[in-house]
């Protein structure tokens, strides 16, 4: 059954916005710290790229940290972060013919009934439209839905849920778009959120029995140790995107985040930044 979506105030993430220094969202607030030399911006062809340590505000790696480009699915992360917030984990969601029929779409059929949970695994670990529309209908009312996305995350802009492409473009980015800084603050507010690890599993079942193999889009999950979080994005806009939370020592997160590159080049850039972390 449809209802709407009821605001709710999350302790937890009130808590971690108090307790984490700021990663600054304006280009002037403080001077640059000196160039790396482990690696350079040129070594890396993501229009823009960041790797910052989120408890102590440090940028370890920056380039064009500041310009809004388009985020693609990385949008699914703020879809998320709303949903969390104001549904029943546990509750079932009825797929529609009209989810299903969102472009790029998933294994999920008309008329199966999944958990609100096993739907946003599906969105966080294979990227699913097709699961996070069935969500967003879940609500009652997309219109209020995206206005709860851009309270959720103020610096960005949204225009529709999943980060596709709008057709025909009628600006340059033709879908959200927000900043590296943009995601790393709002990555640093929602570090207690349950979402970074619905990403982690393999196989949701609807009630109906029908059994979904998640076909994961982050291709370092396996390879790269303490990862705590990802989510990948690619669209014809956007290129390849990506965001990673890595636990680098352990208790000590770092986010990385790479928007504007290839669909392959954002793991290898990845890989490349990672020797930063300490």
């Amino acid at each position: 059954m449809k209802r709407a979506i009821k605001p709710t105030v999350t302790a937890g993430v009130f808590l971690i916005f108090t307790m984490l220094p700021a990663v600054s969202l304006q280009n002037n607030s403080a001077p640059k710290p000196p160039p790396l030399t482990v690696i350079g911006e040129s070594e890396v062809i993501a229009r823009s790229a960041l790797a910052v340590d989120l408890l102590t505000g440090e940028i370890l790696f920056q380039k064009n940290i500041y310009e809004s480009l388009p985020l693609a699915s990385l949008s699914k992360i703020i879809s998320s972060l709303v949903i969390v917030e104001h549904l029943n984990l546990d509750e079932y969601v009825e797929v529609t013919k009209k989810a299903v029929e969102t472009e790029e779409p998933s294994t999920l059929r008309v008329g199966e009934h999944l958990k609100i949970e096993d739907l946003l695994a599906m969105a966080m670990g294979e990227s699913s439209n097709d699961a996070m529309m069935a969500l967003v209908e879940h609500t009652g009312d997309e219109k209020w839905f995206l206005e709860l996305m851009r309270q959720k995350a103020p610096s960005m802009v949204f225009k529709n849920p999943t980060g596709l492409d709008i057709k025909p473009t009628q600006t340059e980015f033709g879908s959200n778009y927000g900043s590296a800084t943009a995601l790393a603050q709002l990555i640093k507010n929602n570090l207690d959120s349950p979402i970074w690890q619905f990403g982690e599993k393999n196989e949701v079942i609807s009630k109906e029995g029908i059994a979904h193999k998640i076909k994961h889009t982050n291709i370092l999950r396996k390879e790269l140790s303490g990862i705590y979080g990802a989510k990948t994005g690619f669209t014809d806009s956007a290129g390849g995107n990506l965001v990673l939370i890595v636990e680098r020592p352990i208790g000590k997160p770092k986010a990385i985040i790479i928007l504007g590159s290839t669909l392959e080049e954002r793991f290898e850039e990845a890989r490349k930044i990672v020797t930063l972390l300490k």
